[in-house]
C-alpha cells in the first residue's frame, strides 16, 4: 500500500485481487449475459439505425441454424423434419472477465497492470460497440405508473394467444418478452402483421437493455424505467420521432459500476454486471 497512496485500505482488504494474493480460493464471477440471441427482422433496421443501435445490434444479433436430429429417414421411410434454432454467434470467457475484474481498482477506475493502468474509454465504446456518444442522457429515469397494464394492453392487442404480464414490480420478465421474439410468432415461415413486428421490437429493445448493454444482478428481468425508451424506438415513423441519446456513455458508467461492485464480491455464482461485452 505505502508504492500506491491512491489506493483505499478499507477497499484492498475486501478486494478479490488481494485475497487471491493471500491465498484464499475464489469462483469464477458469472456474467448476466443470454444464453441464445434473438434474430433481427428486417422491418427493425431503420428504426434501429435511428436510435444508434444497429451496429450492437448486429454484433450480437443471433442465426437460424437447421439440422436434423436423428437419421435421415425415419422407421416408416419418410425425411426427418428438420428443426430450427437459435444460435448466438460467441460466448463470453467468464475466466478471462475474472482475471480482469481481479485487477480492477475502484479508486482510479483502472485496471492495473504489471506494465501500468488500462481502462475503457468512450472511443472503445464507440469503436468496438458502434453506440452513439452524443445525444440526451439516459436518465434519471421514472417508470410509467401503471406500466404493467399498458405493456399487457399493448402487446396482447398484437399478440392475443400470449400469456398475462407477469406481476413483478421490477420490471417484465425475460421469460415473458421471448413470446414475443418473431421465431416465437412464426418468423421466416409466417409473415407478421405489423403490430406483431412493432412490439417484438419493443421487446427485442428490452431484452438488448437488459441482456447486453445494461446487464445487472436482477436475472429474470428488466427494468421498467426503460420501457419508454423502448417504446419511442419500437414506434418511430422517422428519425424525429427519437430522441438522440448518448447510450455510448451509459454502457461505459454502467460498466465502470459493474467493475467495482464486481471486484469485491466474493460469494459463489457472483456476477459481473454492466456491459461485458464492452470488456
Amino acid at each position: 500500500m505505502s508504492l500506491y497512496p491512491l489506493l483505499n485500505g478499507n477497499i484492498d482488504r475486501k478486494h478479490r485481487g488481494a485475497l487471491l494474493e493471500a491465498g484464499n480460493n475464489l469462483d469464477v464471477l458469472v456474467t448476466r449475459t443470454p444464453k441464445t440471441n434473438w434474430l433481427i427482422h428486417d422491418s427493425w433496421v431503420d428504426r434501429l439505425s435511428w436510435a444508434g443501435l444497429l451496429p450492437l445490434a448486429r454484433l450480437v444479433e443471433g442465426t437460424l441454424d437447421e439440422w436434423i436430429d436423428g437419421p435421415d429417414l425415419d422407421e416408416a421411410g419418410e425425411p426427418v423434419q428438420l428443426h430450427k434454432r437459435q444460435v448466438k454467434r460467441f460466448s463470453y470467457d467468464k475466466s478471462l472477465l475474472t482475471c480482469l475484474v481481479d485487477r480492477w481498482r475502484p479508486e482510479t477506475h483502472t485496471f492495473h497492470f504489471p506494465w501500468g493502468e488500462m481502462a475503457p474509454t468512450l472511443q472503445d465504446v464507440s469503436y468496438l460497440l458502434g453506440l452513439p456518444l452524443a445525444g440526451a442522457a439516459i436518465g434519471p429515469l421514472e417508470a410509467e405508473s401503471g406500466w404493467q397494464t399498458a405493456m399487457q394492453t399493448r402487446f396482447l392487442a398484437a399478440v392475443p394467444t400470449a400469456r398475462a404480464i407477469d406481476n413483478d414490480p421490477h420490471g417484465p420478465l425475460f421469460r415473458w418478452l421471448s413470446q414475443f421474439q418473431i421465431v416465437s410468432l412464426g418468423y421466416p415461415d409466417v409473415q407478421l402483421s405489423e403490430a406483431q413486428i412493432d412490439r417484438s421490437l419493443e421487446a427485442y429493445i428490452l431484452w438488448l437493455f437488459g441482456k447486453t448493454m445494461f446487464t445487472e444482478n436482477h436475472v429474470t428481468t428488466v427494468d421498467a424505467r426503460l420501457i419508454g425508451i423502448a417504446r419511442e424506438i419500437a414506434d418511430a415513423c422517422c428519425p424525429a420521432d427519437i430522441l438522440q441519446r448518448s447510450f455510448g456513455s451509459a454502457v461505459l458508467a454502467a460498466t465502470y459500476r459493474g467493475l467495482c461492485k464486481a471486484c469485491l464480491l466474493k460469494s459463489r455464482k457472483s456476477g459481473v454486471v454492466g456491459c461485458p461485452l464492452l470488456l
